[in-house]
């Protein structure tokens, strides 16, 4: 009796195994690579993080749109977006962009929390800002196409951020 409990189970493992390739692990939302560059008054923004965050399509589920993608600032400006795993892209589609300053979240690291991870430095010359949300403008990343966005940014705006978090 022991026995053939030991096999049933054994079996039911091999299957579990055996099906795990075909569970579709992988994404049902189609990646584009992306990046590009970080400007203040024309000049590299130095450190920080962009996330790009799908907006959902008119008469589409807000919950469907697919996972935002991160993209570290460099000290030239320039960022690559990753979603799942390094420089993978973004999900296609509408997207609207936040811009994390370097040092801006004092919490844990965690998937959830993109500003949680910015590494804690000097943020330069720049206004003092956690972030900025860019509500007003949307980018749109396309699919098998290598997505190269310029996000130009002014002094007067990292200002305003500025004085809302006092």
């Amino acid at each position: 009796m022991v026995g053939w409990l030991i096999v049933k189970r054994f079996r039911c493992w091999c299957l579990i195994i055996l099906a795990l390739p075909f569970s579709g692990c992988g994404t049902s939302h189609p990646l584009a690579t992306a990046g590009g560059i970080v400007t203040v008054d024309g000049k590299p923004f130095s450190g920080g993080r962009v996330v790009f965050a799908p907006v959902a399509a008119a008469g589409k589920n807000k919950a469907d749109v697919g996972p935002p993608a991160v993209g570290d600032i460099a000290a030239d400006g320039r960022f690559v977006l990753s979603t799942f795993t390094e420089d993978d892209g973004a999900v296609v589609g509408q997207h609207f962009v936040t811009v994390y300053a370097e040092g801006s979240g004092d919490e844990e690291p965690s998937q959830g929390n993109p500003a949680a991870n910015a590494p804690k430095k000097s943020r330069g010359n720049w206004p003092k800002f956690d972030f900025i949300r860019l509500a007003d403008r949307n980018y749109e990343i396309k699919a098998d196409e290598d997505n190269q966005f310029q996000i130009q940014l002014t002094t007067q705006e990292l200002q305003q951020f500025a004085e809302l978090k006092d």
